[in-house]
């Protein structure tokens, strides 16, 4: 379990998750709740930062 393979994966894998699972929806509640608050030119620069990262190249596999 121990195997610079293994380690590898595992420790990509925990950064995706918590990247994809955990920080991008916090983000997108984020700018939401900043929709519903009458904050909508904030929400939707936030929004774009969010789009134009995960446009990027290195996030494709994710199939978005």
């Amino acid at each position: 379990m121990m195997a610079p393979d293994y380690a590898h994966w595992h420790g990509t894998f925990e950064v995706a998750e918590r990247f994809y699972e955990g920080l991008i929806p916090q983000a997108r509640e984020l700018t939401r709740k900043a929709k519903e608050a009458g904050n909508d030119a904030a929400a939707k620069a936030v929004d774009g930062v969010i789009d134009g990262i995960l446009a990027r190249p290195e996030h494709k596999w994710v199939g978005r």
